[in-house]
């Protein structure tokens, strides 16, 4: 059982933990939540990212004119990979600012 003085010591040391308070600390802990692959259910997006793949599966859809589900399936695989791919840069270079600062 936690005596009184641990309690208001803890309660103190809680008030300094606000979490991340640059832009780039916020963008990365904003992700702390997605899981992937095999370690989830599927792919979870944010909005953003979603519209993105969205966005990229219509243009890439309309270039390559895929012929059957199996095509239609490869340009959406595509599509959600490559913005995959652009969010795990961008978080390596948040990453590497916040090491190297």
């Amino acid at each position: 059982m936690a005596t009184a003085r641990q309690i208001a010591a803890n309660r103190r040391n809680a008030t300094l933990s606000t979490g991340p308070t640059s832009d780039a600390g916020k963008a990365v802990s904003r992700r702390n939540a997605v899981r992937t692959g095999r370690a989830g259910a599927g792919v979870v997006l944010p909005d953003e990212e979603a519209d993105r793949v969205r966005e990229r599966v219509a243009q890439w859809g309309a270039e390559l004119g895929p012929v059957g589900p199996l095509e239609a399936f490869y340009v959406t695989q595509l599509a959600t990979e490559s913005v995959r791919i652009e969010r795990r840069q961008r978080d390596e270079r948040v990453l590497l600012v916040q090491f190297q600062g």
